[in-house]
Order: C-alpha cells, then sequence, then structure tokens
C-alpha cells in the first residue's frame, strides 16, 4: 500500500511539474523573440509541438507571443502542428489568423473554409475570410464574404471598414460613408475608420459634416498633422480662412519633415489669389526642402502670377537644368516664355517636353498656339500638334477653337462644326462665341451672329477675372495632379 501510494505522489509530482513547466513556455518563449534568439525560439517551439499535453490556453499563448513580437510566421509553423493533433476552433482560428498576419493569405483561406465545413464561422472569421479573398485578388469574392459577415452581424467592423473602403475606390460614396459610419463606432482601428469616412464626406462635397468627423479625432502624435492639414481642407471649403491657415500652420509644426503640408497652404493661396502669402510660404517651402521639384514649380507660379517673369523664368530654367528629363517643368518654362512673349523660346520648351513625354495633349496645344503666335499658322505642326492634343484629351475645347480659327477662312463649315464642340465643352470660351457670331454673319445667319455676339459681350464684362482665374487654373492643375 506504501508503495502503491508512492508511485501516485511520484506520478502526481511529475504532472504537476510539467504542466508547471508547459505554462513557464510562453515566457520562456518571449524572452527568446525579445532578445532576437530565433534558433532558440524554434527550438523550444518544435519541442513544445511534438508534447500533446500542453494545455489548449498555454498553446494559444504560445502563438499570442509570437505573433505579439512580430513573428507571425513562426506561430503559424506552430499552430498548424498543434491543429492537427487537436482541431479545436479557437486554435484553428488562432492559426488562421497568424497565416493571414504571416501572408500566407492562401493557407489562412484554406484554414477557414476547412472550418466552415464543420459549423458557421463567426462573424469576425467570416471578414477574416474576406480579407484573405481580397489579398489573393479576388474581389467579388471578398465582398461577398463581408456582406455575409454583416448579415450576421451588421456592427462586425472589419466587414464594415473594407466595404466602405471598396465603395469609395468605386465612387459609390453613399454606401462608403455608410459604413464608415458603423466602422467609426465598431472597426479595431477607429482612427482609420474616422478619417476615410471625413475623407468620403469631403468627396460627396459634405465638407461641414467631414470637419465634425476629423475635429472629433484623437489621433495618435505621428498622425496629428495628417488630421489637422485635411481640417485645413475642409476649413478652405467652408470660407473659414483663418482657420484653414491656423490648421496647415499646426501641421506643419506638427510635421515639419512633410512638405505635402506647405504645398497645400500655398496652393490654396493660390487658389484664393493671396500671392503674397503663397511667395512667403513656398520660399520658406524652397529653403526647407531644397530638392522638392513641385514646391520648385509652385514658386515659379507664383511669381508668374505676380508678373516677375524673369525671376520665373531663372528658377525654371534652374530646375530644367537639375531635372533634364522632366516634362513637367517644360510646361512650365514654356507658359512663362509664352506669357512674356517670348514665342519662340517657348516653342523650344514645349517641344522639348513632347520629347519628354508624347503623351501629354498641354505640351501639344500650347506648342501649335505658340507658333499660331508667331504668325506661323500655316507650319504644318500646328494642325498636327493641335489634332493630336484632342486625340490625348478630346474635352480640350482650346484646341477645337484654334483649329475653327485655322479652318474660318478655307473651311467655315468645318470651323462653325468644331466651335459647337467647343462651346459644349466650354460654353464660357468667349473668344469661340466671337468667332462663331463672325462666321455666322458671314453666311447670312444673323440670329446667329446676333445671339453670339451677346454671349461674347456678356462674357467679356468679367473676361479680366475669367483670365486671371484661368491663368492660377492652369497652375493648380498641373500641380495638384502632381
Amino acid at each position: 500500500m506504501r508503495v502503491v501510494c508512492a508511485v501516485t505522489f511520484v506520478i502526481f509530482w511529475l504532472v504537476c511539474l510539467h504542466s508547471l513547466q508547459a505554462a513557464s513556455a510562453p515566457d520562456l518563449l518571449d524572452g527568446y523573440l525579445a532578445s532576437g534568439d530565433l534558433r532558440a525560439a524554434g527550438e523550444l517551439l518544435d519541442r513544445l509541438a511534438a508534447d500533446p499535453k500542453v494545455p489548449l490556453e498555454v498553446a494559444r499563448a504560445i502563438g499570442a507571443a509570437c505573433v505579439r513580437r512580430g513573428q507571425p510566421g513562426l506561430a503559424a509553423r506552430y499552430l498548424v502542428r498543434v491543429a492537427a493533433r487537436n482541431p479545436q476552433p479557437l486554435l484553428l482560428a488562432d492559426l488562421a489568423s497568424a497565416q493571414f498576419l504571416a501572408g500566407e493569405f492562401a493557407g489562412s483561406a484554406a484554414t477557414l473554409d476547412a472550418m466552415a465545413r464543420n459549423g458557421r464561422l463567426a462573424p469576425a472569421l467570416v471578414s477574416l475570410r474576406g480579407l484573405a479573398a481580397l489579398q489573393l485578388g479576388r474581389r467579388a469574392e471578398a465582398v461577398r464574404h463581408f456582406r455575409n459577415a454583416l448579415a450576421a452581424d451588421p456592427e462586425e467592423g472589419t466587414a464594415n471598414f473594407h466595404l466602405g473602403t471598396l465603395a469609395a475606390d468605386a465612387g459609390e460614396l453613399r454606401d462608403a460613408i455608410r459604413h464608415f459610419e458603423v466602422a467609426a463606432r465598431t472597426y479595431r482601428d477607429r482612427y482609420a475608420a474616422r478619417y476615410n469616412l471625413a475623407l468620403a464626406l469631403y468627396r460627396a462635397g459634405r465638407w461641414q459634416d467631414g470637419v465634425n468627423v476629423l475635429e472629433k479625432i484623437s489621433p495618435d502624435p505621428a498622425a496629428a498633422g495628417e488630421v489637422e492639414n485635411l481640417l485645413a481642407q475642409g476649413y478652405d471649403k467652408l470660407d473659414r480662412v483663418r482657420e484653414a491657415v491656423e490648421a496647415y500652420q499646426k501641421a506643419i509644426r506638427l510635421d515639419p519633415k512633410n512638405p505635402a503640408y506647405v504645398f497645400d497652404l500655398a496652393v490654396m493661396a493660390l487658389r484664393r489669389r493671396t500671392y503674397d502669402l503663397a511667395e512667403v510660404v513656398l520660399e520658406s517651402g524652397v529653403l526647407s526642402f531644397p530638392q522638392d521639384r513641385n514646391l520648385a514649380l509652385a514658386l515659379g507660379g507664383t511669381h508668374q502670377l505676380r508678373g516677375q517673369m524673369e525671376k520665373a523664368q531663372q528658377l525654371f530654367q534652374r530646375l530644367a537644368s537639375a531635372h533634364a528629363k522632366d516634362p513637367l517643368i517644360c510646361v512650365y518654362l514654356g507658359n512663362s516664355y509664352f506669357e512674356a512673349g517670348r514665342f519662340e523660346d517657348a516653342v523650344a520648351a514645349f517641344t522639348r517636353g513632347i520629347d519628354l513625354d508624347p503623351e501629354n495633349s498641354v505640351l501639344y496645344y500650347q506648342a501649335a498656339v505658340s507658333l499660331v503666335k508667331l504668325g506661323r499658322e500655316t507650319d504644318p505642326r500646328v494642325r498636327r500638334f493641335l489634332g493630336k492634343a484632342l486625340e490625348l484629351d478630346p474635352k480640350l475645347a482650346q484646341a477645337c477653337y484654334q483649329l475653327a480659327k485655322i479652318d474660318s477662312e478655307s473651311n467655315p463649315a468645318r470651323a462653325r462644326e468644331l466651335l459647337a464642340r467647343a462651346l459644349r465643352l466650354d460654353p464660357e470660351l468667349s473668344e469661340a462665341h466671337f468667332l462663331l457670331s463672325r462666321l455666322c454673319r458671314q453666311a447670312g445667319d444673323a440670329r446667329c451672329a446676333q445671339a453670339a455676339l451677346r454671349r461674347y459681350e456678356a462674357l467679356r464684362a468679367r473676361e479680366r477675372d475669367r483670365l486671371e482665374r484661368d491663368r492660377v487654373k492652369g497652375i493648380l492643375f498641373t500641380l495638384e495632379k502632381r
């Protein structure tokens, strides 16, 4: 009897010792991973994976330690062996998550599909299945899984966030906003959900709603600058100019190494034709970021808008020397020559740009107009350049007008067709109305001539403002498309 008791005690003691050793395994593993000793960590994981007596909660803690230390691949390698022996749903869910984090998207999908064959997945796991499909490039399949997750739980955060993202990408802003509003309450990354909600609201023209969302965000310090920058854009659209400037300045202070915030403040100043503010901001920005081409282009454009053509050209010439294969610089240099009446130099700059970027409609159009200004309407390049500009940008109303001018004497019927097309694209193109009035008068169509002339005179009454607006718009278009 004493012998039996002694043996029982020894067995009990060994079991307790094993349990204590297993329970301490996650801490031991964490120490190896923290020190970067992946070899020792791998050997420990192999021993633990071979031990069928490791409790479920300890096995899960071991996988979690790997993920927490940035080693999801080790977690997946361990959990796949443990789950093969003990296919508990919790272990399989951990395995699918580790596989996804390790970039093993097909493996994660296969694990979840196997689980689904044995029972209904929890909504969060259905969303994970959707994420795996999304990473594998299967958008329709991902959407189906996300919608299935919402059918089970309309508040599921991951599904709402990614359906919102997909809807925003497709331009379906109403659906995007609806999903982001739920995700802002339930998604694990509330900041990302609210930030994307604000972006969707902005795109929908709901500037005040977007601002309301952003004003309530409490981002991490690293993201505070981008929130202030986005807030500034909303304030600008709402004509809260002082608040916009203050928000841009705060963004710059919070993240002084980001030139985009300097650029956005300058663009707002240019759009509002506050050229002195734009110049101050950009001169400071160019000093802080001497390698940033966009800031330099914006500064040169500001000089040009202020009538400082020589200063603008000198800056663009320096940029052209530093970035010899940059076609956008050719656009700016050519435009500055054009405004200064240096049309030969403008043609040279624009044709150089065409060589660098033969798919840029602006370069072809500006080269053609520069040749016309030189009195070379019969130069075969004019018609060829304008035709190419329209081929690349069928909505370029000015190119239609220029072709109409060329055809107005030799082929007035064709010219009227081109003018009709130009005015469909831009009904406020005053010079097109004037040319149409002349052609109608020559054709004996008095009613057409009078209507076109009245429209021309109405537009001319605000021509100066339009021309200045168009100058700014031209600079902003190319800069904002950077």
